[in-house]
């Protein structure tokens, strides 16, 4: 069986980190002390558990007044003791990690005090749960769960720092927004838009001319290079061509835009990670989980009960004779131990009485022997002592 580990509230001693610290069982018999015991451990959920599961629960020395304790070792509790010192519990409420991690001992504990080679005589099904037999051989015990399928559409991240699950802060999403530049003439682009074409034009061909003094600054957005065109100089036929075409744009909502990217022929497109969105409602799964542990837990210590109570505990016939030895009369005696085939020899005082009997009433004598088949001395031995 593990280590204990202290329930009172969110205290952490436990065996497993800390020493010459003694820990009680919760009074599962006294019902109103053991209620008392919960609620002062902030344990609401303790009520609701089986007494074979909350015999498992236990409470640190620290959390007792020292009245509570007969002597200074610490070893036992008086009568009544009731835990009531907050001595190492935080104000803080305990972690989802914690809930499991106590939730995952308490399983595995109940786990391992099932015996190996007990059959099941029926199969145990609840909501949650199908318990098949064990296999032949009595060595594979199998638990059945459903599938734990919750689709949901928002994922949360969480990381486990420092003994908690923190979640992760995702970075802001990054706004990118255009840079100010004058607003390019494509008097080129809209007349080769408008002209009959028998070939398709590419998208170098149309807007090559428009940008033939102009310098090409490269910005990278994600990872990836774009470019920048700002145009320098036009010439006094594209400026008038700029202004019809602006006039033209305004009716059309201003659908181009005064800075036009192109991703470069040449340019190499690096490779970015994918991201994922966090887990979604990670909390409410880990929960999830957590029920039904506690579940299996509760099912399994249902099994325990149940292979108990089939147990045939066989009679010692040694320990029988004994204690009704010394408290029944010594010819009583005799003539139970005669019946069970216990004893051969007999006393003084058992010859006289058997006589005694028979002498009293030779036919009830006869009868106890013949019709309710009592194993007496025969008629013979009797006389001849």
């Amino acid at each position: 069986m593990g280590g204990c580990r202290c329930s009172y509230k969110n205290c952490t001693n436990s065996t497993k980190n800390t020493e010459n610290i003694t820990f009680f069982h919760y009074p599962v018999k006294q019902k109103q002390r053991c209620k008392i015991w919960i609620e002062n451990a902030c344990k609401p959920e303790f009520i609701n558990l089986e007494e074979e599961q909350l015999r498992n629960k236990v409470i640190c020395q620290n959390h007792f007044l020292d009245k509570w304790f007969p002597n200074p070792q610490k070893k036992r509790l008086i009568q009544g003791a009731i835990p009531t010192l907050d001595a190492g519990c935080d104000t803080a409420e305990p972690t989802y990690m914690q809930e499991m991690e106590d939730t995952a001992e308490e399983y595995i504990e109940s786990e391992r005090d099932l015996q190996h080679g007990q059959v099941l005589q029926k199969q145990y099904r609840s909501d949650n749960i199908n318990i098949v037999p064990v296999s032949d051989d009595h060595t594979v015990f199998i638990l059945d769960t459903d599938p734990l399928t919750d689709p949901r559409n928002k994922i949360e991240s969480y990381t486990y720092r420092n003994g908690d699950l923190v979640r992760s802060h995702t970075s802001p999403r990054q706004t990118y927004r255009r840079l100010p530049g004058p607003v390019t003439q494509l008097s080129s682009v809209s007349g080769a838009m408008k002209r009959e074409n028998t070939e398709p034009i590419t998208l170098n061909q149309v807007i090559s001319p428009v940008y033939e003094h102009s310098t090409i600054h490269h910005t990278s957005v994600n990872d990836a290079e774009f470019v920048q065109v700002k145009q320098e100089s036009l010439t006094e036929n594209q400026e008038e061509q700029q202004e019809e075409y602006q006039m033209e744009e305004e009716d059309q909502e201003n659908e181009l835009k005064p800075i036009i990217r192109q991703p470069l022929r040449h340019a190499t497109l690096k490779s970015s990670p994918i991201l994922h969105p966090p887990p979604k409602r990670q909390k409410e799964q880990e929960k999830d989980y957590l029920r039904q542990l506690k579940q299996h837990s509760k099912d399994i210590a249902e099994i325990k009960k149940m292979l108990k109570q089939q147990e045939q505990s066989k009679m010692d016939v040694g320990t029988a004779v004994n204690f009704l030895r010394e408290r029944l009369p010594s010819t009583f005696f005799t003539v139970l131990c005669l019946n069970m085939d216990c004893k051969s020899e007999l006393s003084d005082e058992d010859i006289e009485f058997f006589t005694t009997l028979h002498k009293t009433s030779p036919e009830m004598y006869q009868i106890l022997i013949d019709k309710y088949k009592w194993n007496l001395p025969s008629v013979n031995v009797v006389e001849a002592d």
